[in-house]
C-alpha cells in the first residue's frame, strides 16, 4: 500500500489522528539477524489466503459481564479490581463433557483499549464451544511491565480455580491476543514454568504481535510500558520479548499478520514462527493482504482460521 493510499484510507475512516499518532510516536525498523526482506518462512507452515474453514453451526451463548478475576492474587495489589466478561456456550445439558477455555486479550499499545475491542474474537470462540474469558489488564504508563503479564497469568489461574462453574477442562486453556494483547499471549505461552504451572496454557493465537521488542527503536508505547528506551535498557527489552523465551515445550502457536502492517512489521511474526519451528514447536502463520487495524480481530476469515487451529490443539 502506498503512503498516498494509506492516508486516503485513514482519512476516509476518520483515522487521520491515528495516522499522526503513528507518525509522531511509533517509528520502527528491524534490527538483528533477519532483515525485513529476508525469507523467514523456511520450515514454517504458511496458510494461504485460499484456505477454507469447515466451521460448524454457531452455538448460542450467554455472557457473564464484569466478573472480578484478580481477587486474592498476591501479585496484583493496590489498584482497582480487574474485570472480565465470560462468554459461556449453551450446550446440551445431557452432554457432561468438559470444554476448553480461552483467555482473550485486547490490544492498544499496552496503554489503552478495553474488552470491547475483542468482542468479535470472544463471540467467535463461544460460538465454537469455547468458554471465552475476555479480560482487561493494567495499562501503561501508570503500570509498567510485568504488571500486564501478571494480570494475564492471574486470569489463567482464576479460570482454573473456577473451572467447575463453567465446566472447563483445566488441562485445556488457551490464549488469544491481538497486537499488544498478542504480545502478552505469546509471553504467557513462552514464559511458563513447565508441567504443573497453574498459569500455563496449552495453545496460543497471536495476531500482529510484537515478538521482539529489541527490533523497535524510538518507540513511545514501549517506553511507557518498560519505563525506558531500548538503548537505555537493552536487557529489559530482551526479557520482555517472547522470542527470547522460546523452548521446545512451548504450546502450539497460531500467528496471523497483515503484510501491509505499518505499526508492527510482518517480519515480527515471521521471525517468531521461524524460531518456534527451529525449536520443534507446532506453529502455523497466516498472512493476509491487509494492514494493522484493518486486519485486527474483525476479519472473519482470520478468526475462523485461528479457531480452526485451536480446534486441532485444544
Amino acid at each position: 500500500m502506498t503512503v498516498r493510499k494509506l492516508i486516503a484510507k485513514l482519512t476516509a475512516g476518520g483515522g487521520l489522528g491515528l495516522l499522526l499518532l503513528i507518525a509522531g510516536h511509533l517509528v520502527c525498523r528491524s534490527t538483528g539477524d533477519v532483515p525485513l526482506n529476508a525469507n523467514p518462512t523456511a520450515g514454517t507452515n504458511i496458510a494461504q489466503t485460499t484456505t477454507q474453514s469447515n466451521a460448524p453451526a454457531p452455538l448460542p451463548f450467554t455472557v457473564q459481564r464484569d466478573r472480578i478475576y484478580n481477587g486474592g492474587v498476591s501479585a496484583v495489589t493496590n489498584h482497582e479490581p480487574l474485570l472480565a466478561d465470560v462468554y459461556v456456550p449453551e450446550t446440551d445439558p445431557a452432554n457432561n463433557q468438559l470444554r476448553p477455555a480461552v483467555i482473550v486479550i485486547h490490544g492498544g499499545s499496552w496503554q489503552r483499549g478495553d474488552r470491547g475491542r475483542m468482542v468479535a474474537a470472544a463471540t467467535a470462540l463461544a460460538e465454537r464451544g469455547y468458554v471465552a474469558v475476555n479480560i482487561e489488564y493494567r495499562l501503561a504508563p501508570r503500570y509498567q511491565y510485568p504488571a500486564p503479564l501478571e494480570d494475564c497469568r492471574a486470569a489463567v489461574r482464576w479460570v482454573r480455580e473456577n473451572a467447575r462453574e463453567w465446566r472447563v477442562d483445566p488441562a485445556r486453556i488457551g490464549a488469544f491476543g491481538y497486537s499488544a494483547g498478542g504480545h502478552l499471549a505469546l509471553l504467557l505461552a513462552t514464559t511458563h514454568a513447565g508441567p504443573g504451572d497453574v498459569t500455563g496454557i496449552q495453545a496460543v493465537v497471536a495476531g500482529a504481535a510484537p515478538a521482539d521488542l529489541s527490533a523497535f527503536i524510538e518507540n513511545r508505547p514501549m517506553k511507557l510500558l518498560l519505563g525506558a528506551g531500548r538503548d537505555d535498557a537493552p536487557e529489559l527489552y530482551r526479557m520482555a520479548s517472547p522470542i527470547t523465551h522460546i523452548s521446545p515445550d512451548d504450546p502450539p502457536t497460531f500467528l496471523y499478520h497483515g503484510r501491509d502492517d505499518w505499526i508492527v512489521p510482518v517480519d515480527q511474526s515471521r521471525r517468531m514462527a521461524h524460531a518456534l519451528r527451529q525449536n520443534g514447536v507446532v506453529v502455523q502463520i497466516y498472512e493476509s493482504e491487509q494492514g494493522h487495524l484493518t486486519a485486527a480481530v474483525r476479519n472473519a476469515a482470520e478468526l475462523s482460521r485461528a479457531v480452526d487451529f485451536l480446534d486441532q490443539h485444544l
